[in-house]
């Protein structure tokens, strides 16, 4: 009943596992027991485990610890409560988790996404030196003074940021779709700036010589 939706090789030492909303999700565990069947292949004990899943049941609360897992996508958390088994990984990706209010399980993790994750509470636990990339994503994020540590920054959907002069100095910078930036004369000193779709910036684009 599961569709798998990518492909493993023999002697992979990394799997990658998609699951379409369409079908049942089996079992967390089950995928890194070993007890789903790849054709006429099984997953071994491997060092690396990526896992995508697009859609989580409602049934599902919490996501077991799974020590060798290091790359996770989950869509859909809106019934997650607990996210503390998760501080162990390398590139975490969450999509509506709606009871997320607390970030102190993940602040160690170098790769983060949120994306319409409404109820945090502070994000600025998250400036440490563990945090290489972090992307926010449909956010009502309006301080983010908090990200100047940090190596790569994507913003996008954020339509109640206006101030940005904290982003100066980022060496990756990313502004997508955020609707009342007006003023981005501040920035600079990036090795890479990308703004897009920032529709009510009035002020700064003579200051950079390509800016879409």
């Amino acid at each position: 009943r599961e569709r798998i939706l990518s492909k493993v090789k023999d002697g992979s030492q990394q799997i990658a596992l998609k699951f379409d909303k369409k079908y049942e999700v089996p079992d967390i565990r089950d995928i890194v027991a070993h007890k789903i069947k790849f054709g006429r292949h099984y997953s071994h004990l491997l060092k690396y485990v990526s896992l995508q899943v697009y859609y989580l049941p409602p049934t599902v609360k919490e996501i077991p610890f799974l020590p060798m897992l290091e790359d996770l996508e989950l869509d859909n958390c809106v019934n997650i409560r607990d996210f503390s088994s998760l501080s162990h990984v390398k590139r975490l990706d969450l999509s509506d988790a709606t009871h997320l209010t607390d970030l102190t399980p993940l602040q160690n993790i170098p790769h983060l996404t949120l994306t319409n994750c409404p109820n945090i509470q502070n994000y600025s636990i998250l400036s440490n030196k563990h945090q290489k990339s972090l992307s926010i994503n449909r956010s009502a994020i309006t301080d983010v003074s908090f990200l100047r540590n940090i190596q790569e920054v994507l913003l996008s959907s954020c339509d109640q940021l206006v101030d940005v002069s904290p982003l100066y100095g980022i060496k990756n910078l990313l502004l997508y779709g955020c609707s009342s930036i007006k003023d981005i004369s501040c920035l600079g000193n990036h090795h890479k700036l990308t703004i897009a779709d920032c529709r009510s910036i009035e002020r700064g684009y003579e200051c950079f010589r390509t800016v879409r």
